[in-house]
């Protein structure tokens, strides 16, 4: 009798734990409308465990010495055309230098100087069709074509341009200062591709000299996504937004979180590097996530300030409804991420950049 009530037992704890570990697997949160907006509550742990995503290394390019094509100075922006090229802006050399998906070095578009074709002080670049969009911080935005061809290019005129996002209707979302001493502004303006402004998407809060420099403040991003969608955050808390390309909110994706300590090393290090005219306002915390960027199937994947046992800052990774997926470690700066693979800036002890990327597997737990 006591076999007979055993087995029974037995086979009813391990349906109980299988129970239990699919529920584990089961998300949270909640998905609601408010004001026709679609809100996507997240808790502050993922659906999967980290370790269910794990990235392979499969190319590296960038070298401390050798031929000049495959030395990279300061790796400032990094996009992936749809056959896998790979266009690197070196903002050091004032060039982009573009590269097979197997990481042979295949031309260089632009070159230092102040006219037709040349960059000045390159900041960032981004893609359209077969337009390559270079964003320079002369108040100049430059056109090329992906084989190399310089098309044209924008004066900015009043609006300094720090970052510049193309849709694929080659209209542009840029983010400009507003230098007002009392109330300065990061704004998220959209122009038309002869740089004529659409409308105003947001603003958020930029640094005040008179109140003091806080190293440490929420520092809004965005990023022109899928189907021409803006993807804003102003990491004041942990809160994405996605608008249409006309303006229009669509979604808020939040998530609960605890908020990451600035550490002594850090206060000290500001304070011993920070010019002595420069006055300091430093924070306890540091801000809810610090950027993020979007593959072809809508996830969002986003880095945080909380570290590994190594010292790689968290990623945390969304999927095309919003919800918390899983994390992982990365030891650089994500540049991009397409067709199933990171494009990461690293860095070695001597300081030599390259340029990284690794294969995306998922389901590893």
């Amino acid at each position: 009798m006591k076999k007979i009530f055993v087995y029974p037992l037995l086979l009813f704890l391990l349906l109980l734990a299988a129970c239990t570990k699919k529920k584990g697997s089961q998300w949270q949160g909640e998905i609601i409308t408010e004001g026709g907006v679609t809100v996507v509550r997240n808790p502050e742990e993922p659906i999967y465990p980290e370790g269910y995503l794990q990235l392979v290394e499969e190319l590296a390019i960038g070298q401390p010495s050798g031929p000049e094509e495959y030395l990279l100075s300061e790796i400032r922006s990094v996009v992936v055309d749809d056959e896998g090229r790979i266009y690197i802006l070196d903002s050091k050399e004032d060039v982009v230098k573009v590269y097979d998906a197997q990481g042979q070095y295949l031309r260089t578009i632009g070159r230092p100087g102040q006219g037709p074709g040349e960059l000045n002080t390159p900041m960032m670049i981004s893609l359209y069709g077969d337009n390559l969009m270079v964003v320079e911080s002369s108040r100049r935005i430059s056109f090329f074509r992906l084989s190399g061809e310089y098309i044209r290019s924008l004066s900015t005129g009043e609006y300094w341009v720090l970052q510049a996002w193309c849709d694929s209707q080659g209209n542009i979302l840029a983010v400009a200062p507003r230098l007002d001493p009392e109330n300065p502004a990061y704004e998220y303006l959209k122009f038309d591709p002869e740089f004529k402004l659409l409308f105003k998407l947001t603003e958020s809060p930029a640094p005040n000299a008179a109140k003091g420099f806080n190293p440490f403040m929420a520092i809004s991003f965005a990023l022109v996504g899928v189907n021409d969608q803006i993807v804003f955050g102003y990491p004041g808390d942990y809160t994405l937004q996605i608008y249409s390309p006309e303006g229009k909110l669509l979604k808020k994706i939040s998530r609960e979180y605890t908020p990451v300590a600035v550490t002594e090393e850090e206060i000290k290090r500001w304070k011993e590097e920070s010019p002595p005219d420069v006055k300091l306002a430093l924070g306890k915390y540091h801000s809810a996530y610090r950027r993020f960027r979007q593959d072809e199937e809508r996830r969002l994947y986003v880095q945080t300030w909380e570290k590994n046992a190594e010292g790689y800052f968290y990623h945390d990774v969304f999927d095309p409804e919003g919800r918390y997926l899983t994390r992982f470690p990365l030891k650089g700066e994500m540049m991009a991420v397409k067709q199933g693979k990171i494009y990461c800036r690293e860095e070695d002890e001597e300081g030599y950049q390259s340029l990284k990327v690794y294969r995306l597997v998922w389901g590893s737990k």
